[in-house]
């Protein structure tokens, strides 16, 4: 059963975290509108850049007409709307030093300020028998020319109308850091089997408490974490986009998430309402093409971390063949990469409620042969609500050869594998939950007798989160439950011992 255990919610807590107070708060803070009067302008968020120095900047306004805005200006106490003549978005930055408060940051230096212009999209949905405003309009903007081991300072907005000032840093990509997580799904508590009463009462709540408590946990223990890789599924109405308001409210709601760039990916539940999920990011690498829907801003992209290479497919575009030519492209542009990784949302190799579907049996058909045809060596997944890992994968069975070491049930380390492993992440917020399926337990005994593709799998109804550390010579994961002791829950490493500073390989 799901246990909130780090955190007690009061009603006064839950009316503080969802503004009901109706003011923002301070100058460094996401805003987290009304949520009775519901009136976003923002959904600020960053995303890995092409290369590590890069971050893309996205965030949205609420258009009266075509040429001019009606503006709330962000992270503002003031709620009086102005409207302005349509600008153009940009991002404004300044390297400071390490201990230097941001808020004192000198934006009038034009010696320090490098500014940064974008673009502005309109969304064309609307939503029956509501009366939105004329348009949303969507602010994509890219910053380039980061520097290494770095903070910056940086605000958002249009000449004269400015965000508060938050804060993000660089790191050195030689070794690097990552978090993986599976399913935030904001809002999912209402459908999840293992929701209690006052969860599905307070879904929304709940949910973004759950959320923020998770964020705060890995960041707190990982703070030099690059970025943040969410597999898709962030939020879970798939019909209304009052409801998608709210919940892509809560997912962008925790302060953290203003200096960490996250790259998404598209998943079922993102994909109900077409093209409002691609509304949201400004990917790097994007195509209109390969996986991406009719919608087409939703297809595939890719960026590269140090020597890592970061596919993100949607694969809610079932054909291999698509994601096939991306990644044939993805690598023809980054042939040095010596770690290949891919994402997507649909787990091929799972234990819960999806590995008899038959649109997952299909991709665990087809994809295999793809990742084994470009040597990707490690594959995250969300959507089945439940973690798992893979042997090593390759012709779609599992291979045992060079297990270099098992130090104990929870760790093992594996050289020069062959084929790749997946990994399927359970909910990164706790928001929903899939038993084991019932197809793998013996009805008389109780017996279980797991698919010959699991090497390992856990279900304790907590959230999880995975930290991936990345270097020349080695690959490590290493997964978490969200609990009073957050304890690992499973530790993985592939070391390939060729190439450039070979280390030995022991049998």
């Amino acid at each position: 059963m799901f246990k909130l255990k780090k955190f007690n919610i009061s009603l006064s807590m839950l009316l503080v975290y969802f503004g009901i107070s109706a003011a923002y708060v301070g100058t460094t803070s996401q805003p987290v509108p009304n949520a009775v009067s519901f009136s976003p302008n923002s959904w600020l968020n960053i995303t890995p850049g092409s290369d590590p120095s890069e971050v893309c900047f996205s965030w949205a306004t609420v258009l009266n007409n075509s040429t001019k805005f009606k503006y709330k200006p962000i992270f503002q106490t003031d709620t009086t709307s102005v409207t302005y003549a349509y600008p153009v978005p940009k991002v404004q930055i300044v390297k400071i030093g390490k201990y230097k408060n941001p808020s004192i940051t000198d934006f009038t230096n034009s010696n320090s300020v490098k500014t940064f212009n974008g673009v502005t999209l309109k969304s064309v949905l609307t939503e029956s028998g509501t009366t939105k405003a004329a348009g949303w309009y969507q602010n994509k903007v890219t910053v380039s020319g980061l520097a290494q081991s770095s903070m910056y300072a940086y605000r958002v907005g249009y000449d004269t109308i400015w965000s508060g000032i938050n804060t993000f840093k660089t790191h050195d990509p030689s070794s690097f850091s990552f978090i993986a997580v599976g399913d935030p799904q904001m809002g999912a508590s209402t459908s999840g089997a293992h929701a209690n009463s006052t969860q599905k009462a307070n879904v929304e709540v709940y949910d973004s408490v759950a959320w923020q408590t998770s964020i705060s946990t890995f960041t707190g223990m990982f703070p030099e974490a690059n970025f943040i890789l969410s597999c898709g599924d962030q939020i879970e109405n798939t019909s209304s986009m009052s409801s998608n308001d709210r919940e892509y409210t809560s997912y962008f709601a925790p302060l953290e998430m203003l200096g960490i760039p996250v790259a998404n990916i598209c998943g079922n539940h993102d994909y109900g309402l077409g093209q409002y999920f691609g509304f949201h990011y400004n990917f790097p690498n994007q195509s209109n093409r390969y996986g991406a829907t009719q919608y087409q801003n939703d297809g595939d992209y890719w960026f590269t971390y140090g020597d890592a290479l970061f596919m993100m497919l949607n694969s809610n575009t079932i054909s291999v063949t698509t994601h096939d030519v991306f990644i044939d492209q993805a690598i023809r542009a980054n042939p040095d990469a010596k770690w290949r990784i891919v994402c997507l949302h649909h787990a091929l190799f799972s234990n819960a409620d999806h590995p008899f579907d038959s649109d997952v049996m299909f991709r665990r058909g087809t994809y295999p042969a793809v990742f084994d045809k470009y040597d990707i060596d490690v594959v995250f997944a969300g959507h089945d609500h439940q973690f798992s890992r893979s042997f090593q994968i390759l012709n779609g069975v599992p291979v045992s050869k060079n297990i270099m070491r098992i130090a104990h049930d929870s760790s093992v380390t594996v050289c020069n594998p062959q084929g790749t492993v997946y990994m399927d992440l359970n909910s990164g917020s706790g928001s929903k939950y899939y038993d084991l399926n019932s197809k793998f337990i013996d009805a008389t005994t109780g017996a279980i007798t797991y698919p010959a593709y699991t090497a390992k799998f856990w279900q304790q109804y907590e959230p999880s989160f995975s930290c991936v550390k990345i270097d020349k010579n080695r690959f490590s994961i290493v997964t978490y439950a969200i609990t009073d002791t957050n304890h690992p829950i499973d530790d993985y490493t592939i070391i390939k011992s060729r190439g450039p500073s070979p280390i030995r390989c022991f049998n």
